[in-house]
């Protein structure tokens, strides 16, 4: 009698091996699954993140120059110097521009960083007050909306070929004014 009791121990061991080996399959399928889930998950995330990072990544220039007039404070807007037509466009040559016949009164002219872009910063007379213009170059992942306002100052951008104009002022008037006057007087070469 020890015989059968020793086949039926063997037979349910084999039998529990075999069962085994199909749960296995069944768990390495679902194994299987779960992985292809989770890199599917983490694609979707990776891809995700990389494009709200590519939109963090614009910077718009309409929007940073009203920033920039507001963190330099008065310093360029209260200077009262006389740039000659000359100097000023001795320094606008370096962005590849001329001013071709006289604007009116300019207070200040000098580089800026903006945003890490070397950029010509001046102050003007409008025919209401005193209109700030920056001439950025254009640079990967910059953008220009055409106007920008926050209630107390103005900001608006000319897109050029190589370079973005933008004036910023507290009478809207001065800006278009000042836009205009740029325009038909100031010439980029290629």
């Amino acid at each position: 009698m020890l015989i059968p009791i020793a086949m039926t121990y063997e037979s349910k061991k084999r039998q529990h091996r075999i069962l085994q080996s199909k749960n296995f399959g069944l768990n390495k399928r679902k194994l299987t699954r779960v992985h292809l889930a989770l890199a599917a998950s983490l694609a979707f995330v990776v891809g995700v993140s990389f494009t709200v990072w590519q939109q963090q990544n614009y910077i718009d220039v309409s929007q940073q120059s009203l920033a920039h007039v507001y963190h330099e404070g008065p310093h360029a807007l209260d200077a009262n110097e006389d740039f000659s037509l000359q100097q000023v466009n001795a320094k606008l040559a370096q962005y590849g521009g001329h001013i071709n016949e006289d604007v009116g009164q300019i207070y200040y002219a000098n580089h800026c960083d903006f945003k890490g872009v070397k950029s010509l910063h001046l102050v003007m007379q409008g025919e209401n007050g005193k209109v700030t213009v920056f001439v950025v170059p254009h640079k990967d992942g910059y953008k220009a909306k055409e106007k920008v306002s926050d209630g107390y100052l103005t900001a608006e951008a000319v897109e050029l070929q190589h370079t973005s104009l933008v004036i910023v002022g507290e009478n809207v008037h001065d800006v278009e004014q000042t836009r205009n006057k740029l325009a038909k007087r100031m010439t980029f070469s290629a």
